[in-house]
């Protein structure tokens, strides 16, 4: 069965931000999935393509809302690094250039999203 896109959307919104609140720092896309509830064993940008669409929705509305993205908490299981869209989104709009510097403005940045997301009056996107 598959799962509509806004469903995925709203269960990784509540999964990020209850991480977020609770100051739990980042998650792998996988893991992401699985608690989701989507299906990782197969091929898998069957199952990593909703979770980018979904992500990408999240940053479209903390960009209007002027609030933290919350997709700065999922990371590659290898890297421990955001992929490649995040980095192309629209706030970075110029590359970002060497790797020591991707490192730093992304802790920065999870940082922010754990600070903002954990006051009780900020528990949602």
């Amino acid at each position: 069965m598959t799962m509509s896109s806004a469903t995925v959307l709203r269960k990784v919104n509540e999964i990020l931000c209850s991480r977020a609140s609770s100051k739990l720092g980042t998650i792998t896309y996988i893991s992401l999935a699985q608690s989701a509830g989507l299906n990782t064993n197969c091929f898998f940008r069957e199952w990593l393509k909703p979770i980018i669409e979904a992500l990408a929705q999240l940053d479209e509305i903390a960009q209007r809302n002027d609030t933290p993205r919350l997709s700065a908490l999922v990371v590659d299981a290898g890297t421990e690094s955001p992929g490649s869209g995040y980095w192309r989104s629209a706030t970075f709009p110029m590359p970002v250039a060497s790797a020591q510097w991707q490192k730093e403005l992304h802790q920065t940045e999870v940082a922010t999203v754990l600070q903002y997301f954990s006051k009780p009056d900020r528990r949602r996107a």
